[in-house]
């Protein structure tokens, strides 16, 4: 199997992408956190372990990303599959924090 070049304007529209929805899930984070600090005490500290562990995942995926941006060839792709696989971490986590505020 040998690699192919994406399509001019591929890569950069691919990075655009992942830049939005790390920028839409750092709000969502943000929206969490703020709900949280409205809490009692107890449930804060549980919480803010949670919103760390969200953050720490953002941060995997903007290294990813930066990784991409300074990468070429056949690297990027495994390089975007790594991208694609700490999104889904970061989806994942904040889907969940989410769905847990939700309840509350």
């Amino acid at each position: 199997m040998t690699y192919e070049e994406p399509v001019a304007g591929s890569r950069e529209l691919y990075q655009e992408k992942i830049e939005a929805t790390l920028q839409e899930w750092g709000e969502e984070i943000e929206k969490i956190r703020k709900k949280v600090d409205k809490l009692g005490a107890e449930t804060r500290f549980k919480y803010r372990e949670q919103i760390e562990d969200l953050h720490a995942r953002q941060e995997a995926a903007r290294k990813k990303l930066e990784d991409l941006k300074r990468t070429g060839g056949e690297a990027w792709e495994d390089l975007r599959k790594g991208a694609e696989t700490a999104l889904e971490e970061l989806k994942k986590g904040v889907e969940g924090a989410v769905g847990k505020m939700k309840k509350k």
